[in-house]
């Protein structure tokens, strides 16, 4: 039910953004790559409805080819909207913003590659990159968020972890002696 909501809901904003009736405040870098992507999503999008002559023509193509893109479309606009308070807030260190900006590329990678040309090689290896340089700092910036005593994840220390792995079964292959 949550899945049709969402979709029901990122359609009909879709829709309002894509007819006019309703405008959100321009980028406030329209030269950001998330601000690109969200420009980009909308003009495909606006291209493909003015294709259509009639209203009963209108709501066919709309529900044939815009009603399908429209939570990737409302994503986006809502991801360079977060993009743009991160970076304007003194709170959100630049390591966390570049590593949400590689993120969100990766999630539309097919439209990076259409339209910046970049490659799938590529965007892993700066997706990588943003989450290496944020790793070394993880452990202070969960500290500083007071949100510590919260996690209960076996991953965020060694010493829980390997008391997990040591639960694990363990397989052995004969030919090769090897553990798993």
């Amino acid at each position: 039910m949550p899945d049709t909501l969402l979709t029901t809901s990122s359609a009909g904003l879709a829709h309002e953004l894509l007819t006019g009736r309703c405008v959100l405040p321009k980028p406030a870098d329209q030269d950001s790559t998330l601000a690109r992507h969200e420009a980009g999503v909308f003009s495909e999008l606006q291209d493909d409805l003015r294709g259509s002559t009639s209203p009963s023509e209108r709501n066919v193509l709309f529900n044939k080819r815009i009603a399908p893109l429209c939570q990737s479309f409302v994503l986006a606009i809502g991801q360079r909207m977060a993009f743009e308070a991160a970076r304007q807030s003194t709170r959100v260190s630049s390591n966390v913003i570049d590593a949400f900006e590689k993120m969100c590329i990766a999630e539309d990678a097919a439209w990076y590659m259409e339209h910046l040309g970049l490659t799938r090689k590529h965007i892993l290896g700066m997706e990588v990159d943003a989450y290496e340089a944020l790793l070394p700092n993880l452990d202070g910036m969960l500290e500083k968020t007071g949100a510590k005593p919260f996690v209960t994840s076996p991953l965020v220390s060694d010493n829980e972890w390997e008391d997990v792995l040591s639960l694990c079964s363990k397989f052995a292959s004969p030919g090769l002696g090897a553990k798993l």
